[in-house]
């Protein structure tokens, strides 16, 4: 695979060389670097050497099944996995998708219809080798105040330690910097390294670092663009694409991040199937509603949500999802 610096990759994995041919020239046309495999032994192969953004994954192979082969490579790989294949039995479906698959989509399938479902995929960011999740410092992000903005009409360029926390006007979400303290300062520790959690709360020059919603438990990190969710004991860092119960991680495909994203980012709504399925595959997606219920389904299990009252997901009857309160979580 010959890739420029920054290009999409992909790896087609078929038996059929006219059915990888097809999928190549539509992933090619696409703007990926492609390359191809006949087995799932050397596809896993190729995934690892080349780290792809996109694999397309067949399931019926002469060594491994689909099924293991993308079991396998869920451990190395946070690839979009499309499997493409004549198996048109929900069984198939549902395995693959617990398994980890993005998608499934059945033989004879439309160029077209591949390519809509890769668009909607690459969309919703998430971060793969090529499209890395930029790293953001609270500093980075402080607004401009009209001072500012006045001087950077004139040419004059900021940097967030020019600003002064006590001074009238600065930004209410501001969070200082180990260099913005001043080791001359009366008072300052020598090399004394301060975080934004470190400001004294009680101080009047003191700024909040989150914002409590007292009505469901959720709390939303202001200071940076790594928004964190609370639901109880339940932890949702979304741009970091981090989710913790208890403190301990939770190991979650993509598809099961984004609607747990989705879900706690709004813990009052009740969100029909047909929202979900917008909110996370876009509105180019398949319009199987049955997606949603498998992955809810495999999201629920991870969670620990058992019996008629689950602790986090809740099934409104006739409607869709929503979160249980967040006292209930707790």
């Amino acid at each position: 695979m010959a890739a420029f610096p920054g290009q999409l990759r992909a790896v087609v994995i078929d038996d059929d060389s006219d059915i990888r041919l097809l999928l190549r020239r539509t992933l090619e046309m696409q703007g990926f670097a492609v390359a191809e495999s006949a087995n799932g032994t050397e596809a896993l192969l190729h995934i690892k050497e080349h780290q792809p953004d996109v694999v397309t994954l067949d399931l019926n192979l002469p060594d491994l099944d689909g099924i293991e082969v993308c079991r396998r490579l869920r451990k190395f790989s946070q690839a979009y996995v499309f499997m493409v294949t004549a198996r048109a039995e929900e069984i198939d479906e549902l395995m693959g998708l617990e398994t980890g698959a993005d998608d499934y989509i059945s033989k004879p399938f439309s160029p077209r219809t591949v390519q809509a479902r890769i668009s909607a995929a690459l969309r919703r960011h998430r971060p793969t080798p090529q499209r890395p999740t930029p790293q953001r410092r609270a500093s980075d992000v402080v607004p401009m105040t009209a001072t500012e903005i006045a001087a950077a009409s004139n040419g004059q360029q900021r940097r967030a330690t020019d600003i002064d926390p006590a001074t009238p006007g600065a930004a209410p979400n501001y969070q200082r910097r180990a260099t913005d303290v001043d080791p001359a300062t009366p008072g300052a520790a020598p090399n004394y390294q301060r975080r934004a959690t470190d400001v004294d709360t009680a101080s009047p020059t003191s700024r909040t670092q989150t914002a409590t919603l007292p009505a469901t438990g959720a709390t939303r990190g202001v200071a940076d663009d790594f928004t964190v969710l609370r639901h109880g004991p339940l932890a949702v860092e979304a741009e970091g694409r981090m989710a913790s119960l208890d403190g301990v991680e939770l190991d979650l495909t993509r598809t099961e991040f984004d609607l747990l994203v989705a879900l706690t980012g709004a813990p009052r709504r009740v969100w029909t199937r047909r929202a979900l399925l917008e909110k996370v595959w876009g509105n180019d997606w398949s319009t199987d509603e049955h997606l949603i219920e498998v992955h809810i389904g495999n999201l629920r299990r991870k969670l620990g949500d058992k019996g008629r009252e689950p602790r986090f997901i809740r099934t409104v009857r006739g409607v869709g999802y929503r979160m249980a309160p967040a006292e209930v979580a707790a």
